[in-house]
């Protein structure tokens, strides 16, 4: 997984599981970018980037993007939110 060099992500708790924070603030142009959902999708600031943000849906890295992906894809499934927390995903190297 690609992680912006110095970026350590802030944390909010959702059901009782740890998530790294979805960006708030604009990006700055050219800013590069992680969308969370079906299949995370890396991309620069563009117009689309502050439609994604207001849905909280922008991050940092891949890694970030996709924590939020399987925390949804579970809680869509059924699971409570300890088991939508738990992750299938080996760590990042």
């Amino acid at each position: 997984m690609k992680t912006q060099p110095g970026h350590k992500s802030t944390t909010v708790t959702i059901c009782g599981v740890e998530l790294p924070e979805p960006v708030r603030e604009p990006l700055e142009e050219g800013e590069e970018y992680w969308v969370s959902g079906v299949s995370p999708c890396h991309r620069k600031d563009d117009s689309e980037g502050s439609k994604w943000r207001a849905e909280k849906l922008i991050h940092r890295t891949e890694e970030d993007a996709l924590a939020w992906q399987e925390f949804v894809f579970k809680l869509a499934l059924g699971e409570s939110g300890d088991e939508a927390g738990k992750s299938n995903r080996a760590p990042a190297t």
